[in-house]
């Protein structure tokens, strides 16, 4: 699914030898070095940032140049129930599965230095220093049409975050 591949690219980094602070700096609601934030609600938001290649594409398909830093975010619009991303900080929106009713979002918090999540808490519980300590997603997406209501649950793990 598009949402898992690009999840996967949280925090990656052209070059691994440049620090966290240098490579995704402060903007916006991100603090210097975090890569992933999102917002509570129904549906819940969350939004990555990662560094391009040339061959790594955003949301939209638009490729990453090498070195430059991009933001994604991803929510459902509950006015017309599509799941939608955007590459521009919200500003617009690019509906990808209708039919969508709700997302809900746990955060995987990494507790002990073992870079894997300990515990998983929505956004509204995590504190500016379990941001830097996010390695996963628990991602709840509810389908709701007139011929099923399903609920679909995955883990995923943000690959430049977590062994």
């Amino acid at each position: 699914m598009l949402m898992g591949e690009r999840l996967r690219m949280t925090g990656y980094k052209s070059n691994p030898t440049v620090a966290d602070a240098t490579a995704f700096p402060a903007a916006g609601a991100f603090a210097a070095s975090q890569v992933v934030t999102g917002v509570n609600g129904t549906p819940d938001t969350i939004s990555v940032r990662y560094e391009g290649n040339g061959s790594v594409q955003d949301c939209l398909g638009n490729l990453v140049g090498a070195g430059v830093l991009t933001t994604i975010s991803f929510s459902v619009n509950t006015g017309n129930n599509d799941f939608r991303c955007s590459n521009d900080n919200g500003v617009t929106w690019q509906p990808y599965v209708s039919d969508v009713t709700d997302m809900q979002i746990l955060y995987g918090i990494d507790t002990d230095a073992s870079r894997t999540a300990n515990k998983y808490i929505p956004a509204n519980n995590v504190t500016v220093a379990e941001w830097l300590n996010v390695t996963s997603a628990r991602i709840t997406l509810v389908l709701n049409n007139n011929n099923y209501n399903q609920s679909y649950l995955t883990t995923i793990v943000f690959r430049n975050r977590a062994l």
